[in-house]
């Protein structure tokens, strides 16, 4: 009897913490839609950059929606968007101290983008970043997976995630080919992001400010 309600109380708990895991389809600026594990905290870092986050199982699902405004224009080929994933990615090593371990060109939904790997150092800690990143509609859209675990790009954490990534625009309404638009921040905000998934994964508060350069 007594194993027996023991047994109960195990499946009880166990019902009651799958139950407060909640999916959660995030809308990522009118533009697309992506499914967190569990409902994600907001924070809005500039008056056009806003950030999607949440702890899950001591790894953090991200993602930044970034607008961008017109800049660095003599950096890049005006119709290259490669160019536009090669500063963000650039910065992001840079920033972080780290290196990369993979980078490829991917087609998801239609949409050229990046998909990258590299490691960052935190409190002495290194850490697994795990980013697809997108250029459209004047928008970079940035979505991540950031553990301690080095695990395989094809890892069903990863790729569970990165598929839930949704247009909700028409085909037709998208527009990839006017790389002369970038973030003068860009490098910058990538910075920051490494900083603050890696804080969040240590229980680290912090306020960060990110500035636009002119």
């Amino acid at each position: 009897m007594k194993k027996a309600f023991i047994a109960f109380i195990i499946i009880l708990i166990s019902s009651i913490t799958a139950y407060c895991q909640h999916p959660y389809k995030q809308n990522l600026g009118g533009i697309a839609v992506i499914t967190f594990p569990d409902t994600p905290k907001i924070k809005t870092v500039s008056s056009d950059v806003t950030e999607y986050y949440t702890n899950y199982n001591n790894s953090i699902y991200f993602a930044l929606l970034s607008p961008l405004s017109p800049g660095l224009k003599d950096l890049i080929d005006v119709n290259n968007i490669d160019s536009v994933y090669h500063i963000f990615i650039t910065a992001a090593i840079k920033s972080s101290k780290g290196h990369v371990i993979f980078k490829n060109n991917v087609k998801f939904n239609d949409l050229n983008g990046v998909e990258f790997c590299f490691t960052s150092l935190a409190k002495g800690k290194i850490f697994y970043n795990y980013s697809r990143v997108v250029y459209l509609n004047e928008v970079l859209i940035d979505y991540a997976y950031v553990s301690q675990d080095s695990v395989k790009n094809d890892d069903k954490k990863i790729t569970g995630f990165f598929n839930t990534f949704k247009l909700t625009i028409k085909k037709e309404e998208v527009i990839q080919s006017n790389g002369q638009v970038i973030a003068a921040g860009l490098g910058h905000l990538t910075a920051y992001i490494s900083i603050i998934t890696t804080l969040l994964l240590l229980g680290f508060g912090g306020v960060f400010i990110i500035r636009k350069l002119t």
